[in-house]
Formats: C-alpha cells, sequence, structure tokens
C-alpha cells in the first residue's frame, strides 16, 4: 500500500491496460527498494511492539457506559493510553481509541469477561483487521 502511494503515472503512449499495469507495477517495486520502504515498515512495526496498537471500541449505550469502559479499560495490564473518546448522543453511541500493548484480541477476550451491570458485554460487530469493535451496553 505504501508503494502504491508512490506510483508514477503511466505515459500516455502506453494505451494498453495490461502493459501499463505491469510496468506500474514494476516501478513501484523499484521505489520500494530505493526508497527504503522496507525499513519503514520494520520501524513502524517495531513502533507497534514498542508503543502499543490502537484499537476503536464503538459502544452503544450512554455517555456514562463510555465513562465505565474506559475506567475498565484502564485496568488491563498492557494499557497504554486513551487516545481520543467521543459520544453522540442523539445515536447513543461513544467511541474509545484506546492503545494497548500485544494481541488486540487477547484484549479483547478480557474486556468481554470483566464484569458489566448485570451482565457482560457483548460485540455486535468486528471489523476485518480487528481494530474496530462495536459493542453492545445495553
Amino acid at each position: 500500500m505504501l508503494a502504491a502511494r508512490r506510483l508514477e503515472k503511466v505515459a500516455a503512449a502506453e494505451f494498453q491496460l495490461s502493459t501499463a499495469a505491469r510496468i506500474a507495477l514494476q516501478r513501484a517495486g523499484q521505489r520500494v527498494l530505493q526508497e527504503g520502504f522496507l525499513a519503514l515498515i520494520v520501524k513502524a512495526f517495531a513502533l507497534e511492539v514498542a508503543e502499543g496498537r490502537t484499537i476503536a471500541l464503538r459502544l452503544k449505550g450512554n455517555y456514562d457506559d463510555l465513562i465505565k469502559l474506559a475506567s475498565i479499560v484502564e485496568k488491563y495490564h498492557d494499557f497504554v493510553s486513551v487516545v481520543r473518546d467521543e459520544y453522540a448522543g442523539g445515536k447513543k453511541e461513544g467511541c474509545l481509541w484506546v492503545r494497548v500493548k500485544g494481541d488486540l484480541s487477547a484484549f479483547l477476550r478480557w474486556l468481554l469477561k470483566q464484569p458489566w451491570k448485570h451482565s457482560r458485554l457483548k460485540v455486535l460487530r468486528k471489523s476485518a483487521s480487528g481494530r474496530e469493535v462495536t459493542l453492545s451496553a445495553l
């Protein structure tokens, strides 16, 4: 994806789609090697390990539920910080961006085991990357 952002425009003379695509990919590969993208990817991964990864926790419920979720999250053994929070009263939904170290799935499993009112939090939806989870507190 990093390389795709840096693709050069293919000359107008190269109007065959397959030829243009092949040349664009070759140029992207050359730029990856020339500009050290691999080193940047390794550096980004190292920062994630050192400083944690961010997960967006969307919560169906009221503002007090969002505050309660934040206090529970802060008890996680690899908690780093709450990056940001917001609440949409009309939708009765809040979002908490949390930075934690380690495996995001392990964090989510831990979170779902924590007591919540008379039951537990429930997962309504999870993104393919696992970095955004919609929970229900209702």
